[in-house]
């Protein structure tokens, strides 16, 4: 009784649209409150990253999501674009592939918390967290409640536009993000199964100009030890070559 009586207060008949949208200037006039220099931005679909935004932009990407909880729901996945002072090219950095690889992750979010737009030729997008749900619950794949239940969000590319959550995030970052890119790096650790060390690796793809410049951004790391792996089955990544430097 008492949720019906609110709604009678403040929707009146025919209203919805402006319901909604006192709703949507409410929350984003909350954001105006945030640090100086601290820019948020809300966006109404995945299409809608501010790429060309200057300086340092907080944003997030929308993944339409229904259940018997919302629906008309979303999941977010939080993201910083930074464009230098100076032009240059674009660098992708992802971590959170599988949630619980926290050490990238956090070191993501430092990077998007820290870094200077001064200081940057060209452009960074920084996704800390791609797998939120299985992050929260510390988990490798995605969990119930994710709409992807089970799925290892690595294997979930390039995915489809209309797939489930994870198809639809996959599809959205192989084909906006990655073409506007050059360079992606996908950060990961071992996670609850592993101890790793240090280290960088990369894909044997077929492509000899793709892959020799895969080559050099993963030397670039100057780790001690790299790995290259090639795929089996097309499922199933295997390390074949290690390479002691």
């Amino acid at each position: 009784m008492q949720r019906l009586q609110h709604l009678q207060q403040h929707v009146a008949p025919g209203a919805a649209a402006e319901e909604e949208n006192w709703l949507s200037a409410e929350r984003r006039a909350s954001l105006e409150e945030a640090p100086s220099g601290l820019r948020l931005t809300l966006h109404d679909s995945m299409e809608e990253l501010p790429m060309d935004a200057p300086g340092k932009t907080w944003a997030r990407i929308n993944i339409p999501y229904s259940d018997n909880r919302a629906g008309w729901g979303t999941k977010f996945v939080p993201a910083c674009l930074v464009n230098g002072d100076q032009p240059g090219q674009s660098a992708l950095l992802m971590a959170g592939n599988h949630g619980d690889e926290y050490e990238t992750e956090i070191a993501l979010m430092k990077l998007a918390r820290d870094v200077d737009p001064a200081t940057v030729v060209g452009r960074l997008i920084i996704i800390p967290v791609l797998s939120m749900d299985a992050a929260h619950a510390f988990a490798r794949c995605w969990p119930e409640g994710s709409g992807s239940e089970g799925t290892n969000f690595n294997r979930a590319f390039p995915g489809a536009p209309d797939g489930d959550t994870a198809g639809l995030l996959a599809h959205y970052i192989s084909h906006v993000l990655f073409p506007d890119v050059d360079v992606v790096f996908d950060l990961h650790t071992g996670g609850n199964s592993m101890a790793m060390f240090p280290c960088a690796h990369m894909h044997l793809l077929p492509d000899d100009e793709q892959r020799n410049a895969m080559l050099e951004s993963m030397l670039a790391f100057l780790t001690d030890t790299v790995f290259i792996y090639m795929d089996v089955r097309h499922t199933i990544t295997l390390g074949v070559r290690v390479a002691f430097f």
